[in-house]
């Protein structure tokens, strides 16, 4: 249920925590809770005692002088990787005026990224307070918080996301649990991200835009159709990419692309996570053992990279023509590698339509998936092209015959949506657009 606030009553909120949205969303709202909201709002004391007691750090980063050539990075769930990860690399090779620095909480990431002879910093280091108090430009893969909530006051703050959405995300979501906003001011304060939206988001068209311009309360000027850094790969010829991943990428990677060459095909199975953290992969009922069989008799080789949610634990995964890519993994330089992308709701293969290849939808679990977790944007069956598999049977006797696999021909639906959702797919271009604007807004917020 949503409800508007009335306006008298939230002025000074807004004025004091610089909250974007009056809009209330909760679930199962009743009378009990209304009053408490409202009253919440009537206590302005108590949000002027908040402001000088609990956040001053936020509000003192305002005031604070910024460098617009030093920005900051940062990814989701705070893995080096997506379209902050592309861009960061580019900053760092072509843009010698630009201080790059990318913070993350795990020393892991920091090491490797260092070890590039990029500058990195850990999370709540003294190093990291400096620079994310100094920087004029915040880049990130999702919420800035990755980064830092409280120094971000001041700066131009560009979500370059991680990925189109199938499913509705952000203000979108229908059947959220989520409360956005409960009256509770040490809530407000504590979790500033859910309330203060980044400048910019970006997009890759305009109809990708009049959906990020909803699910993140963003006017249409603020969302960006510059395209995604992290498809910059799909574009190179494969010399290039494979230089790319002996200089940037683990040896994991390395190791697991010069492999690939010893099969007939090299299909990839990236299912999405469920929001309700089942496990999805016993419910398929896949028998890995009989399609390990399979791909063993066609030569094939099957990858499976699961979403950075998925909590599921394999207890022994020791089989000839299956790999379990680790989920730090960045799959990305491992995509043009590929020849077949198998999904369900992921939003994957909308990346995948730029390498003009086949892809399978195997969709077991579609009407629960529908009812149990969150809603669509578009209607499934019309908006993803390729086969559809909707049990596991079904797919072991279709990758059986080798046939099947050359046969699929669905080249005309990939082409229309991808016409509506990469109008910009010059991926070379989209990281000279993102930079340039960023430089140029950067300095027009002085």
């Amino acid at each position: 249920m949503s409800m508007l606030v009335e306006k008298s009553l939230i002025y000074p909120t807004i004025y004091l925590l610089e909250a974007t949205t009056t809009i209330v969303v909760t679930k199962n709202l009743n009378e009990h809770i209304l009053d408490n909201l409202l009253n919440s709002y009537k206590k302005y004391f108590a949000v002027l005692a908040v402001f000088l007691t609990v956040s001053p750090m936020y509000w003192i980063a305002y005031i604070f002088p910024r460098d617009n050539n030093l920005w900051v990075f940062g990814g989701y769930d705070n893995a080096f990787d997506g379209n902050a990860k592309y861009l960061f690399i580019y900053v760092n090779t072509q843009m010698k005026s630009i201080k790059a620095v990318w913070i993350a909480k795990d020393k892991s990431i920091v090491s490797t990224i260092k070890h590039l002879g990029f500058k990195s910093y850990q999370k709540n280091s003294v190093f990291s307070f400096f620079y994310t108090l100094r920087a004029g430009v915040y880049l990130y893969n999702d919420t800035y918080q990755n980064i830092n909530i409280w120094n971000s006051s001041g700066a131009v703050r560009f979500n370059l996301w991680h990925g189109i959405p199938l499913k509705k995300i952000g203000h979108d979501i229908e059947n959220k649990d989520v409360i956005y906003h409960d009256g509770c001011v040490k809530k407000r304060v504590f979790n500033i991200n859910l309330y203060k939206r980044s400048d910019y988001v970006l997009s890759t068209s305009p109809f990708v835009s009049d959906i990020f311009s909803s699910a993140f309360l963003l006017s249409k000027e603020n969302v960006l159709n510059f395209g995604y850094p992290r498809n910059v790969l799909f574009s190179m010829p494969k010399h290039e990419i494979l230089s790319f991943i002996e200089t940037y990428e683990p040896q994991k990677t390395k190791e697991l692309v010069k492999k690939l060459n010893n099969y007939d095909k090299v299909l990839i199975y990236m299912p999405t996570w469920r929001d309700n953290g089942l496990d999805f992969i016993k419910a398929s009922g896949i028998d890995f053992e009989s399609l390990d069989a399979v791909l063993v008799k066609n030569n094939f080789l099957l990858l499976l990279k699961l979403h950075h949610h998925t909590k599921i634990q394999f207890e022994s995964f020791n089989l000839n023509n299956i790999a379990l890519l680790d989920n730090s993994l960045d799959v990305y330089p491992i995509l043009p590698f590929t020849d077949i992308l198998i999904t369900d709701y992921s939003s994957v293969y909308f990346d995948y339509l730029l390498l003009n290849k086949e892809i399978l939808f195997f969709c077991f679990d579609l009407d629960d998936y529908l009812c149990n977790n969150r809603k669509m944007y578009f209607d499934y069956n019309t908006f993803t092209p390729g086969k559809k598999i909707y049990n596991f049977i079904e797919l072991l006797k279709f990758l059986q015959n080798k046939e099947n696999i050359e046969n699929l021909n669905y080249s005309l639906q990939r082409d229309e949506i991808l016409k509506k959702i990469w109008s910009n797919n010059n991926n070379e271009k989209s990281l000279q657009e993102i930079t340039r604007f960023v430089k140029i807004i950067s300095k027009l917020k002085d």
